[in-house]
Parts: structure tokens; C-alpha cells; sequence
């Protein structure tokens, strides 16, 4: 009966009908998840459910690592909320919740139907092109935000805050970027590059829109380490002229009214006071600004940590962190605050040092993976996304939210190459 079921998942995934319709699903996924289109969860399950085969076929064969990985996150966060129940048994839910660590794997059955493939990812990438370019368009024509984006409004674009319509457009001017070098060799190839060309642009429009400082000095950093990254294929005498056109594109940014009128906010705002009192190590008063919230909050956490260290208090720590604190509740703007705008700290305080090591063995895993058998441009693509990716999870948890975890995912399925099943070679080494 075993082997029987083993043939018939062998089967499933062999099947390129069977591959093609779960890759539309992805397709499907793509599309309607950025709009929150209630919908997309029926397309999201049907990618989780039609993978199971191919899981089923790894937990008897293949490299096993991701499996592990998996096994891991479930374990950690059961041992967080049993040590909740007696660090925090007033604020401990009743039953653990996975779906913390768990909802970062999705690229994993994602990447079943996908495999590397540059024609599929060239669709998936593009899918997420237009299904933002319609949800900023829908947005506008209901709010005229582009007008007000001309004209030096914060916009969002419906986007729950304005930090993740920044997020978003950086990641979007990069796969544009990305795919202007993919699709070489394709029909009307110039063609395409001009509406990439436009494209680019036009998400770099929307990334000073909305205003975003975190992810402005994040891209500036991965645009920093471009020149070094692309030295074997631009060489050495190159790289001095792409870091002054680099600067030089920066020195106008600097002078687009814009980037002026943010500043001028920073200064207004407080955060430059909280900066330099920082710097002062005047850490006990610092103004619930922007920046002040999120130092504040590290803060708040650093005494938590030190009280479960190991294995963290789960994701309800986090909120009963916010609640105990006086700064934040004495402050109507912060007293509903749930998040540390830190991923890592919120990791530390939901999970743990055990939560820690899971995440760095989980990117160490994934990342690598990714890497394997990539040539410029995507090399570099995987190599930019994965630094944007680590310094903006400094200034919020993208990893733990919506938007952020769809990004994460379309990414990662598309680079990630799960291991080879259902074959005779797979058999051998049972």
C-alpha cells in the first residue's frame, strides 16, 4: 500500500499538467494576494495541498534540510508558548500559534513548480508588475493619489502604511531591473526593455512618493554595493565610473524638493533631536517621534529579553511588552502599538536565542540554496534583495507581516531549488 501511494505521488509529480495547473495557481496567488482579494486564500491552499505529494516523496527521499527546518519552527514556537504559560500565564494564549514562523516558508511549495525555470519566472515576476501597477492605478482613480504624489503628499496607495508601498516599489524597480537582462534573446526584446525601462522609473517615482527613509538609505546601501558585486563583469576600471554615476544620481535626489521636504520633516518631527540625544546617551527621555517609537521600543525590549532569554514568550510577549510599558501607554499615539519595528528583537522576545539561531540557520539554508547555479544578473538580484531584505527587517517586522511575507515568498520561490524526488536515483538512496 505504501509503495502504491509512493507510485501515485511519483506520478503527480512527474505529471507537467498537474505542474502547470498548480503553477497558474501561483500565478493566481500572485496576482490577487498584493490587492487583498479575499479569493487568492483559495489559490494559496490549493499551492500548500498540491504540494503535498512532492512533500510526501521528500520526508522518503532527497536532501531533507528544508524538512528539518520546518519540523524546527513548529517545535520552537510549542516550547515558547509552554514557557509562556508560566512566564506570562495571564497573557498566554490557549493554544500555540504557528503561523509566526511557519508563514515564511510558502516559497517552499511554490518553488515545487517553479524550479528555477527563467520563463517562469520571468511570468511570476511580471505578474507582480502589473498586479501593483493596477492596485496603485485602482487607487488612484479613486483617491487621485498620483496628483498628490506630484505634488509632495505621503502617499500609501492603500497599502497599509506607506513604509510597505515603499518596500514594495524598491522590490519592483529591482525585478525590473532584473528583467531587463532576463529576457534576452526573447521576442520584441526591445520593445520589452523600453516598458521596463519605463517601468523602473515609474517605481521609482512611487518609492520617493511614499517617502519611506528606512528603505531609502537600505536601497542606497544595496545600490553602494552594486559596483563590487558586478566587478567581474564590469571589471575593475569600470567600478570607480558606476560608484560616481551612482553619486552623481544621488546628489539630484538630494535636490528634488521631495527628498528636501522629508528632511525637513525629520527636523521637524523630533527625530533629529532623539538622534542626537542618542548619540548623548540621553536614553531616558527620548520623544515618541518616528525613530523615538521604534529606540524606545527596542529599549522596552532589551529588559524582557533578559527575563526569558532562551526560549521567549511568543508573539504574546510582544504585546504584553507594549502594555506594561509606560512610555507607550501613557502616549495615545503608541498606547495601541502591538509590534517592536524590529524583526530580530520581536524574535528574540517571541522566540528566544533558540528562535535566533532557528532564523540564522533558516536564511544560512535558504539563501545558499538560492545562490546554487545563478549567474549575473540574478546572482546579483538574489545578493541585493537578501541585504535590502536584512537591513530594512531592522526598522520593521516585514517578516511577520502580510505584505512583507508576499514579497519574501515570490522571491525566495523563485530562487529556491527544492531537491529532486520520485526518481530512480531517489530510490537508490532509500
Amino acid at each position: 500500500m505504501i509503495q502504491s501511494l509512493e507510485k501515485k505521488c511519483a506520478i503527480l509529480v512527474k505529471s507537467k499538467t498537474y505542474s502547470f495547473v498548480v503553477f497558474v495557481c501561483c500565478l493566481l496567488y500572485i496576482a490577487l494576494a498584493l490587492p487583498n482579494l479575499e479569493i487568492y486564500s483559495i489559490f494559496k491552499n490549493i499551492i500548500i495541498f498540491g504540494s503535498i505529494p512532492y512533500i510526501y516523496l521528500l520526508s522518503k527521499e532527497g536532501n531533507k534540510d528544508i524538512l528539518y527546518l520546518f519540523i524546527g519552527c513548529f517545535t520552537i514556537q510549542t516550547l515558547s508558548w509552554i514557557n509562556s504559560l508560566y512566564a506570562i500565564p495571564n497573557a498566554a494564549t490557549p493554544y500555540p500559534d504557528m503561523k509566526l514562523l511557519a508563514s515564511l516558508f510558502l516559497f517552499f511549495p511554490m518553488s515545487f513548480f517553479i524550479r528555477k525555470n527563467n520563463n517562469k519566472r520571468i511570468v511570476l515576476f511580471s505578474t507582480f508588475l502589473i498586479s501593483f501597477l493596477i492596485t496603485v492605478l485602482v487607487h488612484d482613480y479613486n483617491y487621485n493619489s498620483l496628483s498628490a504624489a506630484l505634488n509632495g503628499v505621503r502617499v500609501d496607495f492603500g497599502l497599509h502604511n506607506a513604509q510597505y508601498t515603499s518596500m514594495m516599489a524598491a522590490v519592483a524597480a529591482m525585478v525590473s531591473s532584473l528583467l531587463f537582462f532576463l529576457i534576452k534573446g526573447q521576442k520584441y526584446e526591445s520593445i520589452i526593455r523600453v516598458i521596463l525601462g519605463i517601468s523602473f522609473a515609474f517605481w521609482m517615482f512611487i518609492l520617493m512618493a511614499s517617502q519611506s527613509r528606512q528603505i531609502w538609505l537600505s536601497l542606497t546601501i544595496v545600490l553602494l554595493s552594486l559596483p563590487v558585486l558586478s566587478i567581474k563583469k564590469i571589471g575593475r576600471k569600470n567600478v570607480l565610473g558606476l560608484y560616481l554615476i551612482l553619486l552623481s544620481l544621488g546628489f539630484l535626489i538630494t535636490k528634488t524638493e521631495t527628498f528636501n521636504d522629508r528632511m525637513l520633516d525629520t527636523k521637524n518631527s523630533g527625530d533629529l533631536v532623539v538622534a542626537k540625544r542618542i548619540i548623548a546617551g540621553d536614553w531616558q527621555s527620548i520623544p515618541m517621534t518616528s525613530f523615538g517609537i521604534r529606540f524606545n521600543s527596542w529599549q522596552e525590549a532589551y529588559s524582557w529579553i533578559k527575563e526569558n532569554p532562551i526560549l521567549g514568550t511568543t508573539k504574546a510577549g510582544v504585546k504584553e511588552l507594549i502594555l506594561e510599558s509606560k512610555a507607550f501607554q501613557s502616549n495615545p499615539r503608541t498606547s495601541g502599538f502591538g509590534h517592536l519595528h524590529n524583526y530580530y528583537i520581536e524574535t528574540l522576545v517571541s522566540f528566544g536565542i533558540v528562535g535566533m539561531i532557528f532564523l540564522i540557520c533558516f536564511y544560512f539554508t535558504i539563501f545558499k540554496n538560492a545562490f546554487s547555479r545563478e549567474k549575473e544578473p540574478s546572482y546579483i538580484f538574489v545578493f541585493s534583495f537578501l541585504i535590502l531584505w536584512l537591513l530594512i527587517n531592522n526598522f520593521e517586522s516585514y517578516n511577520s507581516k502580510y505584505y512583507g511575507l508576499y514579497i519574501f515568498n515570490l522571491v525566495l520561490s523563485c530562487y529556491y531549488l527544492p531537491p529532486e524526488v520520485g526518481s530512480k536515483k531517489g530510490k537508490k538512496r532509500q
